[in-house]
């Protein structure tokens, strides 16, 4: 459990628009995308 008032960050596997759906879902919203912006081709 993560003690309420915490800033969760996902760090891995954000590929899609469903990846950061599901994030948010589990009350996650902050997220390091780095490789998915590296590789598409129109950031």
């Amino acid at each position: 459990r993560i003690p309420p008032g915490r800033t969760i960050v996902t760090e891995s596997g954000i590929h899609t628009v469903a990846d950061v759906a599901a994030m948010r879902a589990r009350d996650i919203h902050a997220f390091l995308v780095g490789e998915a912006f590296m590789r598409a081709a129109d950031p």
